[in-house]
């Protein structure tokens, strides 16, 4: 039974490299995290403020939102109530990568409460700011110092009408 020695040799040999495997599995899969977490590409901190043109009065809500020029790559950041905001790639303040962007605002309505028959949203801004392609806005990163974003008012025509 010569062909019963080799196949238990050969198991034998097969349970050591699958034990070395076992042993060495957990290691490589820590390194793959580790190494994997430096994996994002370089951000630089971005912060700003948006303001209407002509004063120091602040948009008091909204969404900055960067559409990358370059690449399918885009940041964003909510606005606090004294215009301030802080950008994020992958997390919310973790950076902008470098490159040159279009600059647009979202969800830049007046604040309101909750209700099951909730008033229409009162714009802050005139819409165009609201659009990619029309808002005239660019930056390129890294600034030098903070991003300020001057806006307009809503004309009357993109106002609601009051209910009556």
């Amino acid at each position: 039974m010569p062909e019963m020695a080799v196949l238990l040799n050969f198991l034998d040999e097969n349970e050591d490299m699958s034990n070395r495997l076992m042993s060495v599995l957990p290691a490589a899969l820590v390194l793959m995290v580790v190494v994997g977490c430096d994996s994002k590409p370089p951000r630089v901190p971005v912060t700003g403020r948006v303001v209407y043109k002509g004063s120091e009065e602040p948009v008091i809500a909204g969404k900055v939102v960067l559409e990358s020029t370059e690449s399918p790559n885009g940041s964003s950041g909510y606005i606090k109530e004294d215009g301030t905001f802080t950008l994020g790639t992958f997390d919310l303040a973790d950076g902008v990568m470098p490159g040159e962007y279009r600059v647009y605002l979202v969800q830049a309505y007046e604040p309101q409460e909750y209700s099951e028959n909730p008033p229409p949203q009162v714009p802050l801004v005139d819409s165009k700011y609201m659009d990619p392609k029309k808002s005239g806005i660019t930056a390129e990163i890294p600034l030098k110092g903070e991003l300020l974003i001057e806006v307009e008012h809503p004309p009357k025509s993109q106002l609601p009408r009051r209910r009556r």
